[in-house]
């Protein structure tokens, strides 16, 4: 999909009369610049300077960031799978040709590769063991395991197949209110809930700007007044679930022993 979308990207802005067959860094613009053709989409040279297809062996075009080829294109897509400098290549693409190519094309490759398959092969490594585990729990005759983070589970079977079921409580010595709120921290839509209040706050703060005029000084009450009312959320959550496993319970948890240091520093 590269190959067909990019393929090769050898404009560059040089000054006028630079030799694409001998091109010196004096011929180049500061920094290097990627370019197109009027009316191409890309980035279009200053009036002083022009953009000419180089003639530039992939050692002197630093290998990174080409569809010249397969070979090219698989070492591009590997570098924007690890998530490290893939955004050099995409303001290259970007210059080179329409911005909405780039940014379909980077965006649909970093949420499928760098994110979706990852997490379909950990999961995939996750689901063998935990089968292993339960083979070896049959095997041995033992109805619980005990995890890294100190908390007994208990495997059973369901009509959705095997399932580990966290014994961290004890239902006989709780009220109904407590069994109702354990209910709901545990339900997937409150989980949901708390990963859409997470990521509304990290945009709402990512959407914070500063225009160097009078407007500044009321935009940063108003984020502020909006990140305090996201701590009292986040810390109403953290006293519910301290309430409901127990301090004890709850601080045996690395996640819940995270979530609290940061509530402890928002204060």
């Amino acid at each position: 999909m590269g190959i067909q979308f990019f393929g090769r990207m050898d404009y560059h802005c040089v000054v006028p009369g630079t030799n694409p067959k001998n091109v010196t860094i004096n011929d180049l613009a500061i920094p290097d610049t990627m370019c197109s053709k009027k009316g191409q989409g890309g980035y279009e040279c200053p009036d002083n300077m022009e953009c000419v297809k180089l003639d530039l062996s992939a050692k002197q075009q630093g290998f990174y960031g080409m569809f010249n080829d397969f070979g090219y294109s698989v070492f591009t897509v590997y570098l924007a799978a690890s998530e490290e400098g893939w955004v050099y290549v995409l303001y290259d693409c970007i210059d080179s040709l329409p911005s909405h190519v780039a940014f379909l094309y980077f965006i649909t490759l970093i949420f499928f590769l760098a994110w979706l398959v990852k997490n379909v092969f950990i999961a995939v490594i996750t689901e063998t063991f935990a089968e292993i585990r339960v083979q070896f729990s049959e095997m041995w005759s033992k109805n619980e395991v005990t995890l890294d983070d100190d908390f007994k589970q208990k495997i059973e079977k369901t009509e959705e197949g095997w399932r580990l079921i966290r014994l961290d409580t004890d239902p006989k010595h709780l009220s109904g209110r407590i069994k109702v709120l354990q209910r709901i921290l545990r339900s997937t839509a409150f989980q949901c809930v708390i990963v859409g209040l997470v990521l509304a706050n990290a945009l709402i703060n990512a959407s914070f700007v500063f225009h160097h005029d009078g407007t500044d000084e009321v935009r940063r009450w108003v984020f502020y007044y909006i990140e305090c009312g996201f701590t009292i959320l986040f810390n109403v959550e953290s006293a519910v679930k301290i309430i409901c496993y127990g301090f004890k319970s709850y601080w045996k948890r690395n996640i819940f022993k995270f979530e609290f240091l940061l509530c402890l520093g928002n204060l």
